[in-house]
């Protein structure tokens, strides 16, 4: 996952701003993500009085807890975890699937659409025989064993969809930004199918 921060505003305890990802240079200071928790936590010492940073990490949650924060961030901050889940996803498809241990394929866009134009030309010959290219190198299939390849396929890519949604309604269920950080975000799925 991303690091993301919180700005915040330490005299307050409160939060500002929803998540966002904090570049290694900011405004006058280079280096801001390498900076102690106490020196982000509050930049008066660079100037920016009323004004810092936390890192949205377990280290920081007992910081993170005491933190205040309108309903509205909380709610931005709720759909940003989402795409963050969403990203988590498609990340996870792109990973190479080993099939059968023999041979692997990348669920990449372009590899998706031959799948599909290869399963319509299967389903209107059942009697043929070709090589499939694969990350492998090429794979020997007949219209029946490829029929059930695509089936697999689509089953793998319905599989993390299904994860994918089940912690979009974790997220939803989440009534306070204590209990959103306490959320494992990971899509854990078996990058394996047997044919």
């Amino acid at each position: 996952m991303i690091d993301l921060y919180f700005e915040i505003n330490p005299k307050q305890n409160k939060i500002i701003s929803s998540p966002k990802e904090l570049q290694t240079n900011w405004k006058n200071i280079s280096g801001i993500t390498y900076l102690s928790k106490k020196e982000l936590y509050d930049l008066s010492w660079a100037g920016y009085d009323n004004f810092g940073f936390v890192k949205i990490c377990t280290d920081n949650y007992d910081t993170l807890k005491k933190l205040k924060y309108e309903t509205s961030i909380f709610l931005v901050t709720k759909s940003k975890y989402k795409d963050i889940v969403s990203d988590n996803r498609r990340d996870r498809e792109l990973n190479p699937l080993l099939v059968d241990n023999r041979f692997s394929v990348q669920l990449t866009d372009k590899f998706k659409l031959h799948l599909l134009m290869k399963y319509n030309e299967c389903i209107s010959d059942k009697d043929l025989e070709f090589n499939w290219k694969t990350i492998s190198g090429p794979v020997e299939f007949t219209s029946e064993k490829f029929l059930i390849f695509y089936k697999k396929i689509q089953k793998y890519i319905q599989k993390l969809y299904d994860i994918e949604i089940e912690l979009h309604k974790k997220i939803d269920a989440v009534e306070n930004m204590k209990d959103l950080l306490k959320l494992d975000l990971k899509i854990s799925c078996s990058e394996k199918i047997k044919l």
